[in-house]
């Protein structure tokens, strides 16, 4: 599926990649250092309208941050949101095997970050700070649903 994506002719500089980065769930207790390391894997991709990023029952390897552009998910013939600006989609992929819920298919050109598993456990495997940020976060949005 990557294959159907092209290469951004102006890429986001690493600084620019941190800003979005620093917006998604999973990496709200990232410091910045940490989040420059996790950019520098982030590949910034040219999407075009109707191309599907992720697909529903189908295993991804690979989480998306949209930097410009809107992304349908739809799960059967249902609409249940539209990501913008900012917004991660497949986060989870980032952490396990299991098929997605969802299909997100591009509404309109966009701008993507995409970070890819291996690369993630590669990374991680040599920072485990990087690690305990995110286990920081994952607890704390655990305790805000528990709290609800």
């Amino acid at each position: 599926m990557k294959n159907d994506f092209q290469i951004s002719a102006r890429q986001m500089s690493v600084i620019e990649k941190v800003l979005l980065l620093q917006d998604v769930d999973l990496f709200s207790q990232v410091s910045p250092e940490q989040l420059a390391r996790i950019a520098l894997l982030a590949e910034e991709l040219h999407v075009g309208r109707g191309k599907v990023l992720l697909r529903e029952n189908e295993i991804s390897d690979a989480m998306y941050i949209i930097a410009s552009g809107k992304v349908a998910l739809e799960s059967g013939s249902e609409c249940l949101s539209v990501a913008g600006e900012k917004e991660a989609i497949g986060t989870w992929a980032l952490l396990d095997n299991e098929p997605m819920l969802a299909t997100a298919t591009v509404m309109e050109d966009a701008r993507v970050l995409r970070i890819e598993r291996d690369d993630f456990y590669d990374l991680l495997s040599d920072h485990a700070d990087i690690t305990q940020s995110m286990f920081r976060a994952l607890i704390r949005r655990i305790r805000t649903l528990v709290d609800k």
